[in-house]
């Protein structure tokens, strides 16, 4: 019985799919996504550090550094090796650092002061320039971080510390005291620790759910709007002469999510492309911009495996399904195109249910501690799971068995809604009139046979 309601599907979703592909909204909107995705690398190098490196030197002229911490001076001059910092003189002086300070807050020619301290076995690496100067704060933080590792290098040399060694030495070492009255809430606090996020994690965290968002609300806007249009001009009923309704709402729902995947394919291959621009054009060693790199940090590239690759890939597939039956169940109980948005409002709602849900994870877990039991429902109901289990299993916050549950409740949640859908779509396909409420359709499915 299934394969005869799946009749036609193939159609379906090849006319939707052309459809889609030739409209001037579709190719407009790829073309806004490839564009941005094109100018993304080289206009964050423009932003940060300016021109090319190879026709614009830095505006820091000259360091003064004052190294009070006893060991040997390091050798910063490698960092001229760089064509951004080719021009640099760094001085070494035996002034005070007031006298030097002195001079550099009066000092406009792009003279910055480095004062490096030692306490308590502490580095203290301070930075002084003119406000009046032309030295902006971003250089100072981009050249820091060549000093830095310069820095490092020479301490770790000058203590006879091996590689190995100091990468053990640079782990961060955490001090938390719990204080434990034998109450569950105790147990529920520490549990929930673990899905505090850095920063780094944030506002990667806010760009997936952003994106995320977006592909389903385009999705499920494109499907119900694409029902509602066939059904406004009588077209759905000449396609139910011969095609059952369970293959057009697949064939829709199949069609859009080829549509989104190409979206992110021009996206890919633009972030591609300006890769490779950026690279040639600021002659740089890296394919990403040095600040895009410092601003995501390690932890949220850390956990990349293939087999949490494939089961992100998998979430997001299932999630775009859920959804789009949702949204063609919703765009079927709307009969004239100019009160879809009204129809949309139920759907419109669990999208922003969902995604909140998933946001107010990174949102709490920037403050601190997030309740266990909220974490690991948000990972597990399928309204939310798509917005924030991926993300959280990228972060390794989230172990592969919880994802692969989330993945199963939203197949069986997919399911449900698929049942649901063939017991109405037949009735409420053909309906005119006012739209269609939630309990209608409950009664509808009571009453009505799956549509054969």
């Amino acid at each position: 019985m299934m394969k005869n309601n799946l009749d036609g599907l193939k159609d379906v979703y090849g006319f939707t799919l052309v459809q889609t592909l030739k409209s001037k909204p579709f190719k407009t909107f790829v073309l806004i996504l490839f564009v941005i995705a094109l100018v993304s690398m080289p206009l964050i190098e423009l932003i940060t550090n300016g021109p090319s490196r190879e026709s614009k030197t830095s505006d820091i002229s000259k360091v003064c550094v004052i190294d009070e911490t006893g060991l040997p001076l390091a050798d910063y001059s490698s960092i001229k090796e760089n064509n951004l910092y080719k021009d640099i003189v760094f001085e070494y002086t035996d002034k005070s650092a007031d006298e030097i300070e002195n001079e550099i807050l009066e000092d406009d020619s792009g003279a910055i002061l480095l004062h490096i301290t030692s306490d308590m076995g502490v580095f203290n690496m301070r930075y002084i320039n003119s406000p009046s100067g032309k030295v902006s704060e971003m250089e100072l933080i981009n050249l820091s971080g060549f000093i830095e590792d310069i820095f490092w290098t020479n301490v770790i040399s000058n203590l006879g510390v091996t590689t190995e060694q100091k990468e053990r030495l640079e782990e961060p070492i955490i001090t938390d005291f719990k204080f434990y009255t034998g109450e569950v809430d105790d147990i529920e606090e520490e549990e929930g620790s673990r899905f505090g996020v850095t920063f780094e994690e944030y506002y990667f965290a806010l760009f997936a759910f952003v994106c995320i968002t977006m592909l389903i609300s385009y999705g499920g806007s494109g499907i119900a709007t694409t029902i509602v249009t066939e059904k406004s001009t009588k077209l759905i009923e000449i396609l139910l002469t011969r095609i059952k309704p369970m293959a057009i709402i697949m064939g829709k729902v199949f069609a859009m999510l080829t549509v989104t995947i190409i979206q992110l394919s021009s996206v890919v291959l633009g972030l591609g492309l300006s890769s490779l621009i950026y690279k040639n054009a600021f002659n740089s060693d890296a394919y990403l911009p040095e600040f895009l790199v410092r601003s995501l940090g390690s932890s949220v590239f850390e956990n990349v495996t293939l087999a949490n690759i494939i089961v992100i890939l998998i979430m997001y597939v299932l999630g775009f399904i859920f959804y789009g039956f949702l949204a063609g169940l919703t765009g079927a109980t709307v009969s004239k195109i100019e009160e879809l948005r009204e129809g949309m409002v139920v759907y419109t709602f669990l999208t922003i249910i969902g995604a909140y849900m998933g946001l107010a994870l990174p949102i709490i877990g920037l403050q601190g501690s997030v309740p266990s039991g909220y974490a690991h429902f948000a990972f597990l109901f399928p309204i939310s799971s798509v917005f924030v289990t991926p993300v959280y299993l990228l972060f390794g916050k989230v172990t592969i068995s919880i994802a692969l549950l989330a993945i199963l409740l939203l197949v069986i949640s997919t399911i449900l809604v698929i049942i649901f859908t063939s017991k109405v779509y037949q009735t409420i396909i053909l309906h005119q009139g006012n739209i269609i409420k939630f309990k209608d359709l409950i009664s509808i499915s009571k009453t009505s046979k799956e549509a054969r």
